[in-house]
């Protein structure tokens, strides 16, 4: 009778318990308490037993059942896990439609599937700036997805920019590298300008080298070459200091001019957020262009040194 323990009574529904009095009908195998199959007077499935009802039969349907329901389960839970979005900085489950993570506020969607769980402890994106918190009339969450992964760099700097008018603000990148950094950050035409300046400082450096025999001063086009070096390293000192000052306040100001155009093109918030990192973000076709056309020029230059000497 210990088997039945835990099972129920199919006419008064309780469960057995040890020390109850159990009989079993003859036919299907079902356990009743005695008390209850004498008062009905007959097994609880008398009439299935026409069309060979068995408790065990029933078992193996309701434990296929059982198992049918689990792996259903099982099923539903993963789709939930990999429609949820999982933070690529602390880890956290966020809900599928959720753009900045519910704990530390990074930008979702950005990363790839999250492979271990992160520390907690890690530094915010947001930088100690809340992700609601308007820089200028813009949520500093906006300004992140646009940034894309340096955002905490940034959002300090745009703050400082957009609500205590600072003006200057030091990036080495765009002092040492100013077309690379421009260009990066898909400011073209600044990226441009001093890709330009810097091909063409190279170009006149090698006329004079390729010239090096020559009195500059008896030469009235490589006088003239010379001059133009100088001025346009002065200039590419000057402008290079200057972008190292003002280039911060130059992205925030296309940071909040993109993202206001993107507000009013695309007022739908499942449009919005991809449209704003497209957008922003940074742009390592623009890095490649520059460096395989400042390579082909600088082959060229070699080739031509070599061809005249």
């Amino acid at each position: 009778m210990a088997n039945f323990i835990g099972e129920v009574c199919p006419i008064c529904k309780q469960k057995f318990k040890s020390g109850d009095d159990i009989v079993v009908c003859p036919e299907c195998g079902a356990p009743h308490h005695r008390s209850c199959y004498l008062e009905h007077g007959a097994c609880a499935y008398h009439d299935r037993h026409a069309e060979g009802f068995t408790v065990s039969g029933q078992r193996r349907e309701e434990q296929k059942k059982r198992e049918e329901e689990a792996h259903r389960q099982q099923q539903q839970s993963a789709q939930q896990r990999s429609n949820a979005n999982v933070c690529s900085n602390c880890g956290t489950l966020n809900p599928q439609d959720g753009l900045f993570c519910m704990v530390c506020g990074n930008t979702l969607g950005l990363a790839g599937p999250q492979q271990e769980q992160q520390n907690p402890g890690v530094q915010t994106p947001f930088a100690g700036v809340k992700p609601d918190e308007k820089i200028g009339e813009i949520p500093a969450k906006d300004f992140a997805a646009y940034i894309g992964g340096n955002a905490a760099y940034y959002l300090p700097k745009f703050e400082g920019f957009g609500n205590h008018h600072k003006t200057v603000s030091v990036n080495f990148a765009a002092l040492f590298f100013p077309s690379l950094y421009y260009l990066y950050r898909k400011m073209y035409v600044t990226g441009t300008v001093f890709f330009l300046i810097n091909l063409v400082f190279n170009v006149f450096s090698m006329i004079l080298y390729m010239n090096g025999n020559v009195d500059i001063s008896s030469s009235g086009p490589l006088t003239m070459v010379y001059y133009v070096m100088t001025v346009l390293s002065v200039l590419t000192f000057v402008l290079s200091v200057l972008s190292g000052l003002f280039a911060n306040r130059l992205y925030y100001h296309k940071a909040v001019k993109d993202i206001k155009k993107c507000q009013q093109k695309h007022p739908d918030p499942q449009e919005y957020l991809p449209a704003l990192m497209k957008k922003g973000t940074v742009s390592l076709y623009a890095i490649a262009i520059a460096m395989v056309v400042l390579s082909v020029v600088t082959m060229v230059m070699v080739y031509a040194t070599i061809l005249y000497h």
